[in-house]
């Protein structure tokens, strides 16, 4: 009886650590940052494409990021 728990123990952790790898991922965005006013070789562009890629940045209405602009409060 006491093996049966085990197993059953170790099989809803293994099931648990499972879908906390698996759902992050697919909420994902699967294209890149494409910001014509953002060289690809720039320093930062791996950092801002995970940003994008997470959709926590966006960019601006017109369709770029604008990196040399002031931070506003509200963003």
């Amino acid at each position: 009886m006491r093996k049966l728990h085990k197993l059953l123990l170790a099989a809803a952790i293994v099931t648990l650590t499972l879908c906390a790898l698996i759902l992050p991922a697919s909420a994902l965005r699967m294209d890149d940052a494409n910001f014509p006013d953002v060289d690809k070789n720039e320093w930062y562009y791996a950092d801002l494409n995970l940003l994008y890629k997470f959709e926590i940045i966006q960019g601006s209405n017109d369709g770029l990021f604008h990196p040399d602009d002031s931070l506003k409060r509200s963003e």
